[in-house]
């Protein structure tokens, strides 16, 4: 098992400590905080011993996905006024709280035309820009982070893996106000997960990007570029990465200009091949087809691999998305041979590839945003962790906000603070497909936001702990779905 303390503003609970009390340690959840919020990486093995190591915290908010990037009123995220009041009420109207980004909370791919940006001055100054264009945001999220009774966690995602590097924490530290070693700030940038106890419940944060094919980082690789960087920056080794941000830094910029809803297309995955093939340029689409065929022949290779290894089939990792022939894969397969027979036939290259209406609609979900009680697709890939003990996963990355009871606990995904673009589910009809291509083509599609975060609070007067989803409107914050927990015997219940 590998563990890394979150920040030394949390003081540390010894065995020693918990023997004096005589008390197990889910007993003790009443106190403040008495460790650091435990982080554990997914190749680790997770025992009841394990769990029983777990930190204390009697509150978590949990927010991410808010991509703030070096632009202003424009954009994905545009809520820099909304963002600032919701930090504000949590400084105001909590205590003994602890705040996570949990990843993406930075945008360095956006307008950016260059992947492999890892100088130290470079990374430094695009942190500056970032930060310039939301100085409101870092003064409010200083205001936490200088409060006695609030922590603040930031864990890096895919489009801010740049995180990792020291010279961006340092642009981060210095603009709340340290000049080294910032106490009250935890950084998770190694692709951890943060495990900690509110009540009884065993909570497990993630950003989620490592279920994503398309989108996850290669840590390894990473932290080889962060090792060159500090001793030999001239020469740095090769570092490939995601197809995802292929996707966002050769094409989505690009297009961006001329189609500035292609920025609403996140995180960029299979799903989004189609809509792009219908508005780009026989150039760009050619890169499209070279993607998606990388993207096709490295899910057979994982597939292949994965099986020659296994010596039992039924112990494979069930959560790993590329052991499987995915619907996803094979609509995505279908529409590949399509209109790469098409391409090859067309000496214009500029084929229409038929309406592709249908591989759209099997692509698209199915419900919408209606109940954010409902399963997304993605929930199976956390059975590994609710079967090692965990009550409660929260993750990111999708931007799709959900509260589902599942089996073997809760799982709550935090959406985002983006402009979302409003995509038709597989039930609708033909109709309204094409007047939503026929609107994509001709610029006119509007975009909406839904300003979603969890919350996770120990309350000893009923001895539960709650978890709620929440929207932050003009008002305040909004409950979307709240449940209740006890023990391991009871499981969550829904409030109301």
């Amino acid at each position: 098992m590998r563990c890394a303390v979150a920040g030394p503003a949390f003081a540390v609970a010894h065995k020693g400590e918990r023997k004096k009390n005589n008390l197990p340690l889910r007993k003790q959840t009443r106190r403040d905080y008495k460790g650091s919020p435990a982080v554990h990486s997914f190749d680790s093995e997770i025992t009841p011993e394990v769990w029983g190591h777990m930190w204390n915290v009697k509150e978590i908010f949990v927010v991410s996905d808010l991509h703030l990037a070096a632009e202003r009123n424009s954009g994905f995220f545009q809520a820099d006024e909304e963002l600032v009041a919701c930090l504000r009420w949590i400084v105001e109207n909590t205590e003994d709280t602890v705040l996570v980004l949990a990843g993406d909370t930075l945008d360095f791919l956006a307008k950016n035309k260059s992947h492999q940006e890892h100088s130290f001055d470079r990374l430094s100054c695009r942190t500056e820009r970032i930060v310039s264009h939301h100085m409101e945001v870092f003064e409010a999220l200083a205001e936490l982070i200088h409060s006695p009774r609030h922590r603040l966690v930031i864990m890096a995602g895919s489009y801010d893996s740049e995180l990792i590097f020291p010279t961006v924490q340092e642009v981060l530290e210095r603009q709340f106000g340290f000049d080294f070693l910032a106490p009250g700030i935890g950084w998770l940038v190694h692709g951890e997960a943060l495990r900690v106890m509110v009540g009884n419940a065993v909570v497990v944060i993630e950003h989620g990007n490592g279920y994503d094919g398309w989108n996850r980082i290669d840590h390894a690789a990473l932290h080889n570029v962060v090792s060159a960087a500090n001793s030999n920056p001239a020469n740095l080794p090769f570092y490939e990465p995601p197809l995802g941000h292929r996707l966002v830094t050769e094409l989505i910029t690009e297009l961006h200009k001329q189609f500035p809803w292609t920025d609403s297309l996140r995180p960029p995955t299979e799903v989004v091949l189609p809509l792009l093939w219908r508005v780009g340029s026989p150039r760009q689409r050619e890169l499209i087809l070279n993607l998606a065929a990388a993207y096709l022949r490295r899910k057979t290779q994982t597939l292949h691999y994965k099986y020659r290894r296994a010596s039992d089939l039924n112990t494979l990792y069930r959560s790993e998305n590329e052991v499987k022939l995915s619907q996803e894969y094979c609509v995505v397969n279908n529409w590949f041979q399509v209109v790469s027979l098409q391409q090859g036939l067309c000496a214009s290259g500029a084929c229409d590839g038929g309406s592709q209406i249908e591989e759209l609609r099997l692509l698209a979900g199915s419900e919408g945003l209606v109940d954010v009680r409902k399963p997304d697709d993605k929930v199976d890939s956390r059975a590994p962790i609710f079967e090692s003990g965990a009550n409660l996963v929260i993750s990111g990355h999708t931007h799709t906000a959900r509260a589902s009871l599942v089996e073997g606990g809760l799982y709550i995904n935090t959406g985002t603070w983006g402009e979302q673009l409003q995509v038709p589910t597989r039930l609708d009809s033909i109709e309204i497909w094409e007047d939503f291509l026929a609107r994509l083509r001709a610029n006119s599609v509007s975009t909406f936001r839904r300003l979603t975060f969890a919350r996770v609070r120990y309350r000893p007067k009923y001895f539960e702990t709650r978890a709620t989803l929440l929207a932050w409107e003009a008002a305040g914050p909004v409950s979307l779905a709240e449940s209740w927990f006890r023990d391991n015997h009871t499981g969550w219940r829904w409030e109301g």
